[in-house]
């Protein structure tokens, strides 16, 4: 018996050592999903096994990359036990709208020469957003549907960097809102704009400006830098119709009013003053081309389109006696063609709604029978103009990139937007673990 109990005390301890030799702590991550607006969504490392995991490398399918998807990290390199990292997916370039763009995302890692990898499926959707006196409604190629709270009166539609949709409104207050995907919210709650009707993000910083239509509240231009709003000066025509940037982020705003000094520049870094460029009326719309000529489309009566001779401060009419001169959109295609949406033009209908410059001549495009408000292109050169039009099924109009294309063609057959006032392109990404 005592020899017995002797060989119990023994082994016991020689049985802890041999287990506690074998132990291996093979390397485990979790994931998790999370949208945060549209176009972007956040994907979580966590790691939940007992050793240090490396994240190698996050791979992009080409057919997503092509269509400018990016993945960027914010903290992932080593993961410690229990703790987490992220990166964010971001699909913010515009592409054609209704054709869906799939691909996969592949995360991998590795830990004491043990790899992991896991890959998630992700979908690229090309949406557009139209801005009506109801409300917005978005289009997603097949189907139109009415976003659910969206603000009424709207004026304007931009996104941020990161594909939060903001409109302008002319409710008489808070008239900037934004849109995460699910809510709407005000932008800001003190000295808020109103009447907005030009939006637009500065590049540099993401500062967010909005032109205001309102003699009573004094605004013409105001900031918004994330935290506060704050008035950019009042030296400036009332009645702000439109805004752009230009390379070196100067600040262009556009005035609808009846004086001569109505675009108006903001130096970047200067000491604050807006200063008048040349002598102008009745501004509508402002766009650079390719090589930062700035061109302003009016409702002068006189001729329609300007563009600015930099050296002189002087705006010169582009070919004045082609178009109708109440000119209410422009826009450029990806060859750098110009094209003009007609407003109400108060007297003859024109011979369509939307003119095309082509080698310093103006032409009809098509035969659109209703005055135009904006005017978009997608990725694939298509046309889109939101129109005055009272009857649904005829407010968003669509003209193809294709040689063939003679006619412009409604969008959607059932809940279409009316009197559409604003349209902007963006995607909707979805993203979904296996």
């Amino acid at each position: 018996m005592k020899s017995a109990r002797y060989f119990k005390l023994f082994l016991w301890p020689i049985l802890v050592v041999i287990l506690s030799g074998c132990t291996h702590h093979y390397p485990s991550l979790s994931f998790g999903l999370s949208q945060t607006t549209p176009a972007t969504w956040t994907l979580t490392l966590t790691n939940t096994s007992k050793t240090n995991i490396n994240v190698g490398s996050v791979i992009i399918s080409s057919s997503l990359m092509n269509a400018g998807m990016t993945a960027t990290s914010t903290n992932c390199t080593s993961i410690y036990p229990l703790a987490s990292c992220s990166y964010l997916l971001t699909a913010t370039q515009p592409n054609t709208i209704g054709t869906p763009i799939s691909g996969t995302i592949t995360v991998n890692a590795n830990a004491s020469g043990d790899n992991l990898s896991e890959t998630l499926t992700a979908t690229i959707t090309p949406v557009l957003y139209a801005g009506t006196s109801t409300g917005v409604s978005l289009w997603d190629g097949s189907s139109w549907t009415a976003i659910s709270g969206s603000p009424t009166s709207v004026k304007a539609l931009t996104f941020d960097a990161t594909g939060n949709l903001y409109a302008g409104t002319a409710t008489g207050t808070n008239d900037v809102k934004e849109w995460n995907g699910s809510i709407w919210s005000n932008v800001g709650s003190v000295f808020t704009p109103t009447n907005v009707y030009a939006l637009v993000f500065n590049p540099s910083n993401n500062y967010l400006y909005a032109g205001c239509h309102n003699l009573i509240t004094g605004c013409r231009v105001r900031q918004w830098d994330g935290l506060t709003w704050s008035d950019t000066g009042t030296s400036i025509p009332t009645d702000v119709n439109t805004l752009a940037f230009d390379a070196s982020g100067n600040l262009y705003a556009g005035s609808g009013s009846n004086g001569s000094n109505n675009v108006q520049e903001l130096v970047a870094g200067g000491s604050g003053t807006w200063s008048a460029i040349g002598s102008i009326t009745k501004i509508n719309a402002l766009i650079f081309d390719t090589n930062w000529s700035l061109y302003a489309g009016t409702n002068d009566d006189t001729s329609g389109v300007y563009e600015l001779n930099i050296l002189t401060s002087s705006w010169n009419p582009v070919n004045s006696s082609g178009i109708p001169p109440s000119v209410n959109a422009l826009a450029f295609d990806k060859s750098g063609n110009l094209y003009a949406g007609i407003g109400p033009t108060g007297g003859a209908t024109p011979i369509s709604y939307v003119y095309k410059l082509t080698g310093g001549s103006w032409g009809a495009l098509g035969a659109l029978t209703l005055s135009v408000n904006s005017l978009v292109f997608d990725a694939s050169g298509n046309l889109y103009a939101g129109t005055n039009a009272s009857s649904p099924n005829n407010a968003v109009q669509e003209f193809l990139a294709d040689p063939a294309t003679i006619s412009w063609n409604p969008v959607g057959a059932s809940n279409t937007p009316s009197n559409v006032t604003a349209l902007a392109i963006s995607n909707q990404l979805y993203v979904q673990l296996p």
